[in-house]
Order: C-alpha cells, then structure tokens, then sequence
C-alpha cells in the first residue's frame, strides 16, 4: 500500500486528526490482508474487529460495512497503480513511445506487487455485478482526468503512430491494460499449475509486453 503522505485526504477524503488517521491506516492494512486471505464475502465485521485489534464499536466508527472498506483499499491500490504507471508525460514523444513506456511499466508494477493484484482479484471478484458506490466511480473519473490518459488519446488519433486495428484509441489501450492485468493475475494465483506445463511463468509478462508493443506499433 502507498506511503503515509496527504492520501487520506487526496484520495479517500478523510479531514481527521492525525491519531485517527494513523488508526484508519492500520485498520486499512490488516483487513487489507485478511480480504486476500479470505476474501471479502467471508469475514464479518466482527471478525475483521478482532483481527485488526479494535472494538467492534471502534471498526464502525471508521466503516459503516465491509464494502466501505474494500473501497478504501481498493483506491488506495489504484492510486497506487496510478502514480506508478502514468506519469512523466512527455508531449514531444509520439504516441507509441509513450504507450510502450505505459505497458512496460504497468509489467514492472505489477511483477512487485503480487499483493496488490492478489487484492485487486478479491475486489472484482466481490463486487463482479457492478461498481460499489459512487466514491469509487468519482475516483475513477478523477483518475483519468488527471493522469496522461486524455493526452495520450488524443495524440493516438492524430500522429499515427499506433495501429487502431480499426478500433478506437479509448478501446485499445483499455484492452492492453486489461490483458496485462488479466495474464499477471493468472500468474500469480495459477503458477504452480502452469509450471507443471513445464513452461516458464517469469518472463511471461515480459514477452506479453513485448508483443503488444510490437503489435501497436503503425507499419
């Protein structure tokens, strides 16, 4: 999970004193651990009470229900994401340089980070029907707005750099972090069934970022 800083306020809008924050953190952390061990439909909020090291009472104060909560963790791995994955934007790159340094950096966090994809899973797996409230769609909306995202689209349409495949830009580099996404999460969770195809798992990521650099690239 991301360092302490002004994320309580930034990402999870949270003005408290720093003792509360400081609670509100450690609560985040330990149910962040018991939702990947358990997943999130399991524990109750008595449990998660006891195993964080609070009162029921005190756990309520911060959350009102479990899906709250998993929303808290869940910006934070995303913001996470984020910071790591779209940034240094350089207007003077071309549209495919800058998606191929998106796409090998997204392989980067995401081979340090199994904890973080593990979570992830938990989350969609929970929340599969639909997005949990709208603090987390406003999230997402505030998220692309202020990463390179727009910039970068725009400039796929009209540098022709990147090969669309007929499709729009919007679609193609959702698709792309989906299937990075998508094949990390496979890894992790079935390696070890993987392995006994007597394949390499390790550089997969590698070479799935390698390809659909290759692939995006306009001929």
């Amino acid at each position: 999970m991301v360092e302490r800083s002004d994320y309580m306020i930034d990402v999870l809008n949270y003005k408290e004193s720093n003792v509360k924050s400081k609670k509100r953190e450690e609560i985040l952390k330990k149910s962040m651990d018991i939702f990947i061990n358990e997943g999130i439909y399991a524990p109750t909020m008595k449990e998660i009470a006891k195993k964080c090291g609070v009162s029921l009472r005190s756990l309520y104060y911060y959350y009102q229900n479990k899906e709250d909560l998993a929303v808290d963790i869940q910006l934070l791995c995303m913001h996470e994401y984020n910071n790591s994955v779209y940034k240094n934007y350089d207007g003077n790159k071309s549209a495919h340089e800058l998606m191929s340094e998106i796409i090998y950096r997204q392989v980067d966090m995401l081979q340090s980070n199994a904890k973080l994809i593990k979570y992830i899973t938990v989350f969609d797996y929970y929340f599969i029907n639909s997005y949990p409230n709208d603090k987390y769609v406003n999230y997402l909306e505030k998220m692309l707005v202020e990463s390179l995202y727009d910039e970068l689209i725009e400039k796929a349409r009209t540098d022709n750099t990147i090969e669309l495949h007929g499709a729009d830009p919007t679609v193609i580099f959702a698709s792309t972090a989906q299937c990075i996404l998508g094949y990390a999460q496979k890894i992790i969770y079935r390696e070890k069934a993987m392995l006994t195809e007597k394949r390499e798992t390790k550089g997969d990521l590698n070479v799935l970022a390698n390809m659909l650099v290759c692939a995006l690239k306009k001929r």
